[in-house]
């Protein structure tokens, strides 16, 4: 998925939130316009990575990470587990 078509696809979901809950159309055209002008300025040039790991607890994400971390493989580890370098290193402190 293009990160156009990723951005879309959450202000459609949005748009569709605000609407089953019989939010105010014009108060919910703000509110989207809002979230897209923010999710544009915040991202834009980037490419942000979401975990697809939601649902586990964060004591089996501490486990998959120790099972996977070998020493030099920091930035893969995170960057699959949406964690950040100060946190696997709270991990492996065992904090």
């Amino acid at each position: 998925m293009t990160e156009r078509n990723f951005v879309r696809e959450i202000i459609c979901e949005l748009e569709s939130s605000l609407s089953r809950a019989a939010v105010d159309p014009n108060r919910s055209e703000q509110i989207v316009s809002s979230l897209e002008e923010f999710i544009r300025i915040r991202w834009g040039a980037h490419r942000p990575y979401v975990t697809r790991h939601k649902h586990r607890s964060i004591a089996s994400r501490n486990e998959a990470v120790l099972r996977e971390f070998n020493g030099r493989n920091h930035r893969e580890v995170c960057r699959r587990h949406g964690i950040s370098k100060r946190t696997l290193y709270r991990i492996l402190k065992g904090e």
